[in-house]
């Protein structure tokens, strides 16, 4: 009798075990918030990039002539991640992301008017989609990623003011990208275009 009392307490304190085990594990697995888990940057960094812009407006018309540049140039249509990030930076600017990029559409079709327009009917209809949420990183990111596999480095220097305006620090944002660099090299094993940061 004292033999299997040990026993059966021994396979009680082991399932006791494992049952605080499982309970450990969940309860750490929902602790980490989907803006914690979707970073790419280095913790000290994630931490440092703020959640709404610094200066909206400024942001915004930054971002304006990124956004007419890549329209004229038929960068935007077809390119849904960055139209995301348009999209979710506006919504962080508290505007209406489709109202707002409709009238920049307007300005770059009164610009390209002539024997050289283009139709934007598609781009339109794009403009309407519905977009996941991401934060400033993630949409800051989007931009920056098209922006770097250009040729012309001015679309680079466009988003990358955008998000100095936005971050507020302009060396916050030279270690942004370079950890954003550092990543896709890392990603894709290759060495991504020198460029001044």
């Amino acid at each position: 009798m004292t033999a299997k009392l040990p026993i059966a307490l021994i396979m009680r304190l082991k399932w006791g075990f494992f049952l605080f085990l499982f309970i450990g594990i969940i309860g750490c697995g929902s602790t980490s918030t989907p803006a914690e888990s979707a970073s790419m940057l280095p913790e000290r960094l994630a931490e440092a990039i703020p959640a709404a812009p610094q200066d909206p407006e400024l942001m915004v018309k930054a971002l304006q002539e990124v956004f007419k540049k890549w329209a004229l140039g038929n960068d935007l249509e077809g390119n849904p991640d960055v139209l995301v990030g348009f999209t979710n930076l506006l919504v962080l600017a508290n505007l209406d992301p489709v109202e707002t990029m409709q009238a920049w559409l307007s300005e770059v079709k009164a610009e390209a008017n002539g024997p050289e327009s283009a139709d934007f009917s598609a781009l339109e209809a794009e403009l309407t989609a519905d977009f996941q949420p991401l934060t400033l990183e993630e949409s800051f990111f989007h931009l920056w990623q098209h922006a770097y596999k250009t040729p012309d480095s001015t679309d680079d220097a466009g988003v990358r003011l955008a998000l100095i305006v936005a971050l507020g620090d302009e060396n916050l944002q030279r270690e942004v990208v370079r950890a954003w660099r550092q990543l896709i090299e890392n990603e894709q094993g290759q060495t991504l275009k020198s460029a001044p940061i």
